[in-house]
C-alpha cells in the first residue's frame, strides 16, 4: 500500500526544488511545514565540511529563519562545495555556534 503522506511531501518538495532551481533534494520528511520558523539558538552561519568537495561556510539570515531558509543556505553550500553527489539534505546540527549541514547521496 502506498504511503500517500510521503508521496505528497515528496511531490511538494520536488516542486519547490524545481521552482527555485535547487540542485539539492530535501530529505527531512519530519518537517511538516517548510515555512515554519526554526530555532537553532545562536547559529548565524551554516558549515558544510563532511563531503567530497571543499569546506564551505555561508551566512544565515539575521534574526529568525524558516526551514526553507535553511534549505536555501544548504543548496548554496552544496553548489559552492562542488560535491554534486551528496545532494540530499538530511539533517542540521548545531556545533560550535554554527549550523552544520549533513547530506547523503
Amino acid at each position: 500500500m502506498a504511503n500517500y503522506s510521503f508521496e505528497a511531501k515528496h511531490n511538494y518538495f520536488a516542486n519547490l526544488r524545481d521552482e527555485h532551481k535547487f540542485v539539492s533534494i530535501w530529505s527531512l520528511y519530519k518537517v511538516q511545514n517548510i515555512n515554519d520558523e526554526v530555532n537553532f539558538e545562536g547559529c548565524q552561519s551554516m558549515s558544510y565540511v563532511n563531503h567530497w568537495g571543499m569546506p564551505v561556510e555561508v551566512q544565515l539570515p539575521s534574526g529568525k529563519y524558516t526551514w526553507f531558509d535553511l534549505w536555501k543556505a544548504a543548496d548554496e553550500c552544496i553548489k559552492i562545495s562542488g560535491d554534486l553527489h551528496h545532494i540530499f539534505v538530511e539533517e542540521f546540527t548545531s556545533k560550535d555556534g554554527k549550523l552544520e549541514l549533513i547530506t547523503g547521496s
